[in-house]
């Protein structure tokens, strides 16, 4: 047995170690992972604009293909917060004879969902590509991101088998795996990306292909890891494992996961096509710092991985007083980590942006993008923390809201009409998307707070026989 599963619980440092250790030992495995990952996508879009630095019709074509991407993560994030949920929890209670059971009932979905938007993506793919494009889209970027869609096909098709591993390993504790999979997927990247780009002169094809197949390796890898850690019980993946209350329970996590993701790569695709209705130009520096923006967020999802874990072990051995420290703890030291990677974004903005694009007014508007809303991504951290703390206790609906009520309730309807009917320009845009993140910060951190109190209160009330009170 490994060692997360031989230990009792007060042998076990996420249930009764210093919490700030606990959540950075946990949090830097999954922060270099995403670092190395990001790090790909900046030089992955630096070797795609190199193709032609004059030319905005190559970024803006890619950047429709990245809402269709963000849908398969959607799928996949849903998929690792419900499998890792469920597993912590079991962790936490020591109901270790269900391991078997919840990582083949996730595997089953996984593999699911993965052959259904094959299919669906084969069929509507290049349909769903023209459906994207603003009206001062040029043809030229439609039909470079029809190339660079069905060529990352097979990867979006393995992305959600990675993320279900991917659950297995956060819930477990086993994050170095889960980081040595994403080191192993970027340094493919990189290094595939120049051969088949130039080497082969596949050009935006090639640039997919390295993905596809970087991907495809690191689910192999991740896959023979877990393997090795026979109390996984990976080796026992089999039909007849896949049980109808584990898949009720991860769906009862991943749905609403998924329909929050969704929510906001609907909200994305609507924004590119606002966007795109304004000019070429506006689309290109709006997808350059969308990829940018990531190395601020990357601290919010690392963070909220290890709260998921820290929190759902905890929760599942009763102890909430020590959830709400967490919570407290975890927050707390996102936003401080966040003020300083936002400074250092602003100061770093021209330089990098430069890099990307000879055109300069494309870069003027991605450092004035960047100036203007980066600062209020705190909210964004807060929310991903939020997020994270309810799925760990079983309660995936309140991230839902949370992400309902910032894109589809104030960011898309009010850019439109700014934008399109009032016709009032990318600014108005900035200072929406700026003014929504700051109040869904407000929102997130209230709603937790108050719910972590009730369930203080409620589960502190022993019954008749002593056992705790579920809510």
């Amino acid at each position: 047995m490994s060692t997360c599963h031989a230990q009792s619980v007060k042998e076990n440092p996420i249930v009764s170690g210093p919490i700030l250790p606990v959540t950075i030992k946990l949090t830097i495995p999954v922060l270099i992972g995403h670092l190395l990952n990001l790090l790909y996508t900046a030089v992955d879009t630096l070797f795609i604009s190199m193709l032609d630095r004059d030319s905005t019709a190559i970024i803006s074509g890619i950047g429709l293909v990245l809402p269709v991407y963000m849908l398969v993560i959607a799928f996949g994030t849903g998929l690792f917060a419900g499998i890792s949920s469920l597993l912590a929890r079991s962790i936490g209670k020591q109901h270790l004879g269900e391991t078997g059971r919840t990582i083949s009932s996730g595997m089953f979905l996984a593999i699911s969902l993965a052959v259904f938007y094959l299919v669906t993506s084969v069929i509507s793919g290049d349909d769903l590509i023209h459906l994207l494009a603003g009206d001062q889209i040029s043809q030229e970027a439609v039909n470079y991101g029809k190339q660079y869609f069905n060529f990352l096909l097979p990867g979006m098709f393995l992305l959600l088998l990675f993320f279900a591993l991917a659950g297995i390993a956060q819930g477990a504790g086993l994050v170095k795996y889960f980081a040595m999979a994403m080191m192993l997927s970027t340094l493919c990247n990189i290094l595939l990306d120049p051969l088949l780009i130039f080497g082969f002169q596949l050009g935006v094809k090639g640039a997919a292909l390295a993905s596809s197949i970087s991907i495809a390796l690191s689910v192999v890898f991740l896959y023979s890891r877990l393997r090795q850690e026979r109390s996984m019980l990976i080796h026992k993946i089999r039909l007849s494992l896949v049980c109808k209350r584990h898949l009720g329970e991860i769906l009862g996590i991943a749905v609403p996961q998924i329909l929050g993701l969704a929510v906001i790569s609907m909200g994305v695709m609507s924004l590119n096509y606002i966007v795109g209705s304004i000019s070429e130009t506006n689309m290109n520096a709006w997808v350059l710092v969308s990829r940018m923006d990531e190395f601020v967020l990357i601290f919010g999802y690392a963070i909220g991985n290890a709260t998921l874990t820290q929190v759902g072990q905890n929760f599942g051995s009763n102890d909430f007083q020590r959830v709400t420290s967490i919570y407290n703890t975890n927050i707390l030291f996102t936003l401080t980590v966040g003020i300083g990677i936002v400074f250092l974004y602003n100061l770093a903005a021209y330089p990098l942006f430069s890099l990307f694009t000879t055109v300069n007014t494309v870069v003027q508007e991605s450092v004035f993008q960047v100036r203007v809303i980066s600062f209020t991504f705190l909210g964004v951290l807060v929310l991903l923390v939020s997020n994270a703390m309810f799925q760990a206790t079983g309660k995936a609906i309140p991230g839902l809201i949370l992400h309902v009520i910032r894109m589809v309730f104030f960011i898309i309807p009010l850019s439109y009409l700014a934008v399109i009917h009032l016709k009032s320009g990318i600014v108005s845009l900035f200072i929406i998307v700026g003014a929504v993140n700051i109040l869904t910060l407000v929102i997130a951190h209230v709603w937790s707070k108050k719910y972590l109190k009730q369930l203080v209160t409620r589960n502190s009330e022993k019954t008749d026989d002593g056992i705790f009170k579920v809510i």
